[in-house]
């Protein structure tokens, strides 16, 4: 059905009034939800007010009884410290009072004690004045006896302290066994280079048997009067040779090419070793010892020459030709004529308090079969040092 414009026009502005109604109702629904909201927000605002002003009132009522509290303990707390400190300070003066009670008895029984002491020894001495004359002596000569003889005990439970180079101990540590055997005698043994026990020895160190490795030493000790008249004796000849622990097969040779090569050379410190004196001489002679000065490592004894080779801290050195034989390794022995002998000699101290024993050690270290022994260990037996010998070099040039 057609319907006409005035109608048209009604129902469009009856659809707009509707839309407007629709409008305004959500706008005052949510205008109201707005103004509930707000007010809910109030009340739980109060009530948050209220629930820290009640918090604060209980904190203030319950600090205030805690208050109360401190203030009534206080005066408690100090009535029972003073009741304590009153106690303790009877204790003490109690405890005084019988400390004092005691002295007093101590001291009146010290010195009824005392009166009786002086009493007794003036009757005694009264009956023993006449034979006082005749203890004294015989207290004397007994004190005199014990004496001699705890001393004597003294000394004789010391054993024989020898004091041995370096080069020599590992081969004397060897030997000792059968001297033990036949003596029953454990001597000790003290090791080190042969000029650092000479300063010993001269400072007064208490040795009773020194074996250096030279002749130089012996000498000085005797020309200080410090050793037994003919107690200096030689007791082996030591050799130098040449070892490396990276070329066990080495010649003298190879010393021409350590210069060439920049390599070091160890030997013992020529102004204290004896075996380092014999390593300058042999170098000397060999024309190479201002060459290769500045290429040597120089141990304080032959021993510690020895050791830098064999860790192959150093390539090559001389060491003592015993020091191979010893330990199963393989050198090259130097030529005994580009150095002077080593000549090892012994002394006995006059300081020793085993003269007897110090003699017999000496003995058998000088034997035939002990001196046998000794050139097996890579030495000359104490009969090769009469031989012919070049000028002896000093120590310290």
């Amino acid at each position: 059905m057609f319907v006409g414009g005035s109608t048209f026009s009604l129902i469009h502005s009856l659809l707009r009034q509707v839309l407007f109604i629709k409008h305004i109702v959500a706008t005052r629904s949510a205008r109201d939800s707005l103004q509930n909201n707000n007010i809910t927000h109030r009340l739980l605002r109060q009530r948050l007010m209220l629930s820290i002003k009640n918090c604060i009132v209980t904190r203030s009522a319950r600090d205030n009884l805690q208050n109360n509290n401190i203030t009534h303990r206080l005066p408690r707390q100090r009535l029972m410290l003073s009741i304590k400190n009153c106690i303790a300070t009877r204790s003490a003066r109690d405890n005084l009072q019988n400390n004092n009670i005691t002295h007093r008895l101590l001291r009146q029984r010290l010195m009824l004690s005392i009166k009786h002491i002086v009493v007794s020894r003036t009757a005694r001495d009264k009956r023993q004045n006449n034979n006082v004359g005749r203890r004294l002596p015989r207290q004397r000569l007994m004190l005199f006896i014990l004496i001699f003889f705890t001393s004597h005990s003294a000394f004789a439970a010391q054993p024989l302290r020898i004091a041995v180079a370096a080069n020599f101990a590992p081969v004397l540590t060897k030997l000792l066994p059968q001297f033990t055997e036949k003596t029953g005698i454990t001597p000790q043994l003290i090791s080190a280079g042969t000029g650092t026990l000479f300063q010993q020895l001269r400072h007064g160190a208490p040795f009773d048997v020194f074996l250096g490795a030279d002749t130089l030493h012996a000498k000085k000790l005797a020309d200080l009067k410090l050793i037994l008249n003919n107690s200096r004796k030689t007791y082996a000849v030591g050799q130098i040779a040449l070892y490396s622990a990276n070329s066990p097969r080495i010649s003298v040779d190879d010393l021409y090419n350590i210069t060439k090569q920049k390599q070091r050379l160890a030997i013992a410190n020529p102004r204290t070793a004896p075996y380092g004196l014999a390593a300058k001489q042999c170098l000397m002679q060999l024309n190479l010892w201002q060459a290769m000065h500045n290429h040597l490592i120089m141990g304080n004894n032959v021993g510690q020459t020895f050791q830098q080779v064999r860790s192959q801290a150093v390539p090559l050195g001389i060491v003592a030709y015993s020091q191979l034989k010893l330990n199963k390794l393989k050198g090259t022995l130097l030529p005994s004529t580009c150095y002077t002998p080593i000549k090892q000699q012994l002394v006995i101290l006059k300081r020793t308090q085993h003269k007897k024993l110090a003699q017999a050690f000496s003995a058998f270290l000088l034997s035939a079969n002990v001196q046998q022994q000794i050139k097996t260990f890579g030495y000359n037996s104490s009969k090769h040092a009469n031989l012919p010998a070049k000028k002896e070099l000093t120590f310290g040039k």
